[in-house]
């Protein structure tokens, strides 16, 4: 990653921007600092720097790392990581750029360049998330967390947090359901064991055992997303018939009825000219008599 100027400026979250203000741009040249990273370059010791507790990718690829290690080892940190001064502390706490920290401390270097911001804690969340949201390596879990957690400390609402990170609302409320799976299949979202349809999937059945045995279904018979959502049973609903109760041969007939069995007949019919004719009756002397009487007529 060289620096330079880009022509576009980087997918900020809306006012994020203001938000980060910079220290100080004295003994810096703008032109050598990427297009929307405006702020003081310092070399500080990695040890002096705190890692974000709150960055919401969790789990690094050690290879990986080990990669970047070797690649700073000889070429040197070509880009900067980007932290703030922690207040009455002659420590730094880091903002974005946990890869290339790990690896510079795994090289064992002295200083490394960092751009120094401003931010409040609960912009430190946002600002890693919207350098993390479209790394392949933020597992889903993770994401939901992180939306999670940004709901509760920027009080935002779905729709709000959306907007402000370009996502639609029905994806930021699928990202935080997955938390609400058992943990053995979180555990598989995080390490990839499972997709994220396959979470969402497993969501429509309530049980939290049978979400257990198909999840190991989804592994060990190596089923696809439309494989579960196939298992997904939809109840059909049954519509009766719309019956028709007012009109005037339904009453004159439940009157003459009501009048021959002595008792309050339930007449109904819909608009095709079937229904039911239905008789209560509160004794057994109540039901032979009714009986006799349709005997009499047959």
């Amino acid at each position: 990653m060289i620096l330079g100027r880009s022509s576009k400026k980087p997918a900020l979250g809306k006012g994020l921007d203001s938000i980060l203000r910079p220290h100080s741009t004295i003994g810096t040249n703008p032109k050598d600092i990427p297009a929307g990273v405006i702020g003081r370059v310092v070399h500080l010791s990695p040890n002096k720097i705190n890692v974000n507790p709150r960055q919401p990718r969790k789990n690094f690829n050690s290879e990986l790392i080990e990669q970047l290690a070797q690649s700073i080892k000889l070429h040197g940190l070509i880009q900067p990581i980007t932290v703030r001064k922690i207040n009455l502390s002659s420590n730094y706490e880091l903002i974005s750029g946990e890869r290339r920290l790990k690896a510079a401390k795994l090289v064992d270097l002295k200083t490394i360049p960092c751009y120094v911001r401003t931010a409040q804690d609960k912009q430190l969340l946002e600002f890693a998330l919207i350098e993390n949201i479209h790394r392949k390596d933020l597992n889903p879990i993770e994401i939901g967390l992180t939306f999670q957690r940004l709901l509760q400390d920027l009080n935002f609402t779905h729709h709000q947090l959306g907007q402000r990170l370009a996502k639609n609302r029905t994806s930021i409320t699928n990202y935080i359901r997955l938390l609400k799976l058992p943990d053995i299949i979180q555990l598989g979202l995080r390490d990839n064991k499972i997709s994220f349809g396959h979470g969402r999937a497993l969501l429509a059945f309530k049980d939290q055992k049978t979400q257990i045995n198909l999840f190991n279904d989804i592994i060990s018979q190596n089923l696809s997303v439309r494989d579960v959502e196939k298992l997904i049973i939809k109840p059909k609903s049954i519509k009766e018939p719309t019956l028709v109760t007012k009109n005037p041969f339904v009453e004159s007939s439940t009157q003459k009825l009501n009048a021959y069995f002595d008792t309050t007949v339930d007449l109904k019919l819909n608009k095709k000219g079937s229904g039911y004719i239905r008789i209560p009756f509160k004794s057994k002397e109540l039901l032979q008599t009714i009986l006799n009487k349709i005997s009499d007529e047959k």
